[in-house]
């Protein structure tokens, strides 16, 4: 049999780069890659197969991310690969087809081991570690009830550090 996780891993990975970064129980998905038109398509790909329903958010030309969590994303990498290994056996012909209609579960149950070691393989995004460029609302540090709005202009200004609770 074909290796399936290779072929769509190596699809992924060499179009474009795909790291996560947990925020709570949220997930922002970075999606980098050479041309807007791969990360675009990369973005509807994780969009069609229920890794979310939101926005693509462009932090530059490379660069950019969604929001999701980690079971809508698992489980989207498992109908990525489960429409891989369907169109790998259409690809083999009929004899493919009858072959798995003897399989438990049918192909679902490598698609879900394929997208685990996938899933665990991923890299944590250093980038949203470092800085908050997904986030508009911070803290005043003069006090902490109450919300200010950083804007791009306060960022240039360097008024702004990048850390939740402190100003310069």
């Amino acid at each position: 049999m074909l290796d399936v996780k290779a072929i769509v891993w190596y699809s992924l990975r060499t179009m474009t780069e795909i790291k996560y970064s947990r925020k709570g129980t949220a997930w922002a998905v970075e999606i980098q890659g050479d041309s807007r038109e791969e990360i675009t398509q990369r973005f509807w790909s994780f969009w069609n197969h229920g890794a979310t329903s939101g926005e693509f958010h462009w932090l530059n030309e490379f660069r950019g991310y969604f929001w999701t969590n980690e079971e809508r994303f698992l489980k989207s990498l498992q109908n990525i690969f489960l429409f891989k290994l369907l169109q790998d056996m259409d690809n083999q012909g009929e004899a493919a087809l009858i072959a798995c209609r003897g399989l438990k579960g049918g192909l679902m149950p490598r698609a879900k081991e394929l997208a685990q070691e996938v899933f665990d393989s991923m890299e944590s995004s250093e980038y949203f570690g470092k800085f908050s460029d997904c986030l508009d609302m911070q803290y005043d540090w003069r006090s902490p009830n109450e919300s200010c709005e950083v804007t791009p202009a306060m960022r240039e200004e360097g008024r702004w550090n990048g850390k939740i609770d402190h100003w310069n």
